[in-house]
């Protein structure tokens, strides 16, 4: 079943704003930021050393502070897709519902294991800033949806099914009808998600990088990608990376972090724990600007 809403009536100047967290989540983006609040902070050491070499100085705090995406304005990131009147900016993706534990996992759970990743991200940022002697563009902006402090987009942590693309107003309705008719059979799937093998993407024009959680493929969940990428190749829009990087950001900084790309945590927590998380795929989102989300159900077994 198909479901939609929101008004025709929306002005261009709006039509092409991001429609979640990041419009991109692979490796573009088009969101949020200049006057933030911070919202979580986690005790940090200064440092006031002075290399002999006077030119040589180090960051004066080794501080960076976690800010809710709420709390950044429009243009803190530089956009991935420059606007231009009625365009509308298009985003295809799965959200991440509440999440089971397994693998032996013996955490709290979904907002424990998220909280606990964003504050690695932390400490992996403020290390490297220290040793390198170079400030890192702050805040770390959360993306992770929370009832006191976070942000209020419920599906602003998903897995991207689509780079960013644009359509016109009047191509948007047979665009969804078209991934409605292709997606609507494909059964639903269950998807697993290494919180503790965390790596940092960064976006095509190397604006903006990603503190990101690897989500296993699996047959199906590339079936429902060949059926999308069938669609945006009718509309003459790029399709997804090939091949895939799948993966749920929970955070990102107005940086270049190329240099820690590869970086993966693998650190066990304090209980040894290095479990998955898992969740299902029952639903494929559409979004258009800010005021357009379609909801295409898989179907039941």
């Amino acid at each position: 079943m198909l479901k939609g809403y929101g008004s025709d009536n929306s002005s261009s100047s709006s039509s092409s704003s991001s429609s979640s967290d990041e419009d991109d989540v692979e490796y573009s983006s088009s969101t949020a930021a200049n006057a933030v609040h911070t919202t979580t902070t986690t005790t940090t050491t200064t440092s006031s050393t002075i290399n002999n070499d006077d030119s040589a100085i180090k960051p004066t705090t080794t501080n960076i502070d976690i800010v809710s995406i709420n709390d950044v304005s429009p243009n803190f990131f530089v956009r991935s897709v420059p606007h231009i009147p009625g365009n509308w900016a298009g985003h295809v993706f799965c959200p991440l519902p509440l999440l089971s534990l397994d693998c032996g996992s013996t955490t709290g759970g979904w907002n424990y294991e998220m909280n606990a990743s964003l504050l690695r991200f932390q400490k992996l940022l403020q290390q490297r800033q220290q040793q390198q002697q170079k400030t890192i563009k702050g805040p770390i902006v959360s993306h992770i949806p929370t009832t006191t402090g976070g942000t209020n987009n419920p599906f602003a942590v998903h897995l991207s099914m689509s780079r960013p693309f644009v359509l016109q107003l009047s191509s948007i309705d047979s665009f969804v009808a078209q991934l409605q008719r292709r997606l609507q059979y494909l059964p639903t799937t269950t998807l697993r998600v290494h919180h503790h093998q965390e790596k940092i993407l960064v976006n095509d024009e190397h604006t903006r990088s990603f503190w990101t959680w690897p989500i296993d493929s699996n047959g199906m969940l590339m079936a429902i990608l060949r059926e999308i990428n069938a669609v945006l190749k009718l509309y003459r829009q790029p399709v997804y990376y090939d091949p895939p990087l799948f993966h749920a950001s929970l955070a990102s900084v107005a940086d270049d972090l190329s240099s820690l790309a590869t970086t993966s945590s693998n650190e066990d927590d304090s209980n040894g724990n290095n479990g998955c998380l898992y969740f299902a795929v029952d639903q494929i989102h559409c979004t258009f600007g800010t005021t357009k989300h379609y909801t295409i159900d898989l179907s039941q077994p």
